[in-house]
């Protein structure tokens, strides 16, 4: 197994940074020391933009990053590959008898099962990734928490319960950001691509084809506010039932005692409402944008398809480019998928980062 990053070699975690380089916490000189009268001001580089915070992140292990961030990009792209050899097949198959063919669809598997071993490092390397972004954060705040000078009460929720939320679902939103990041790149890479290779064949389908993947990220950016409001609602009445979870929890004693115990569930049971709507209406939302999205690339492979035909009968497109236009459709089409999750993703994490940075200390004045 490959070591996770920020590791040593026997397996233990590297020490995390709790003001430093990474993380949440920004170094003394990122730091406002003035807050109209309060002594003092939260962080003010990360309280709006989870992508720094992301980023701050991934520099702390940069070559692992890089090598997840390679590897996947190259996963995006191999399938143009396959869509060239796949029409030097489909061209040859007609017109040759000798083995050049098997050559080509030896070459095609081959690539085809590289790809999928590529993939298996991928989820491997992946994984170390994915829990050194969570850990870091986590291990920065509770830090911070512990050995921070002055007063912690003014930072913490109002219960156990929406802190436990915090650490663990608001970290959990960043990391996606930084996940995204990789499988978005290789899919911008790959869409270029396939735009040069179908543009070779044909300039003007190639323009009708990028028109919807114009419209699917005009929606994205039309709904990327609206998400980070119903994001925020949503986190919040989730904090809400874990919270009451907790002190109900911690006050058991108590509710036995005055028989609240009917009172305490028909609470719960109201939460639980809230936070099933919040929940409701954001899941929702996202889901649309990404089916609207992903119809969008699907309209984008049909219309090749028909536009391609005209093209077939005068002689100007052989039967191998139709193949390699089917191939670089499909990854032109991924591009409003991943942009309606990376949009979605990012203005969600926006929300969480607001929420983490309240359990940061106050820079003094």
């Amino acid at each position: 197994p490959i070591p996770g990053p920020g590791a040593d070699a026997g397996g233990r975690a590297a020490p995390a940074d709790a003001t430093g380089t990474s993380g949440l916490a920004p170094p003394p000189s990122d730091r406002d020391a003035t807050d109209g009268g309060r002594g003092g001001q939260r962080p003010r580089v990360l309280t709006d933009n989870a992508g720094r915070v992301a980023a701050r992140i991934a520099r702390r292990e940069p070559l692992a990053y890089f090598i997840c961030w390679t590897t996947w990009v190259i996963f995006h792209v191999v399938p143009l590959l396959g869509g060239l050899l796949l029409r030097e097949v489909l061209d040859r198959v007609p017109t040759e008898s000798d083995d050049t063919v098997w050559l080509v669809l030896a070459a095609l598997a081959g690539l085809e099962l590289g790809r999928w071993a590529l993939f298996l490092f991928n989820v491997v390397q992946w994984h170390g990734m994915w829990v050194f972004w969570l850990t870091l954060p986590r291990v920065n705040m509770l830090k911070s928490l512990v050995g921070a000078p002055g007063p912690v009460a003014g930072r913490l929720p109002g219960s156990s319960g929406e802190a436990v939320s915090r650490f663990r679902d608001d970290t959990q939103n960043v990391g996606m950001v930084l996940d995204v990041w990789v499988d978005i790149s290789g899919t911008v890479v790959g869409a270029l691509l396939a735009i040069g290779l179908m543009a070779e064949v044909d300039a003007r389908i190639t323009l009708v084809v990028a028109l919807p993947v114009l419209v699917a990220l005009a929606i994205c950016r039309w709904l990327a506010h609206r998400l980070r409001a119903w994001r925020r609602r949503e986190r919040e009445t989730t904090a809400a039932v874990t919270g009451f979870i907790g002190d109900s929890f911690g006050a058991i004693g108590t509710v036995k005692l005055a028989g609240a115990g009917p009172a305490v569930a028909r609470h719960f049971e109201e939460l639980g409402d809230e936070r099933a709507e919040a929940a409701r209406v954001d899941q929702v939302a996202t889901q649309v944008l990404q089916t609207l999205s992903s119809g969008v690339g699907d309209l984008g492979t049909g219309l090749v398809l028909v536009l391609l035909v005209p093209a077939l009968a005068r002689g100007d497109a052989s039967i191998g480019d139709v193949g390699l236009y089917a191939t670089a459709v499909v990854t032109l089409a991924q591009l409003p998928r991943w942009a309606a999750r990376y949009s979605a993703t990012r203005r969600q994490a926006d929300v969480s980062v607001e929420r983490l940075v309240e359990l940061l200390p106050v820079a003094p004045a």
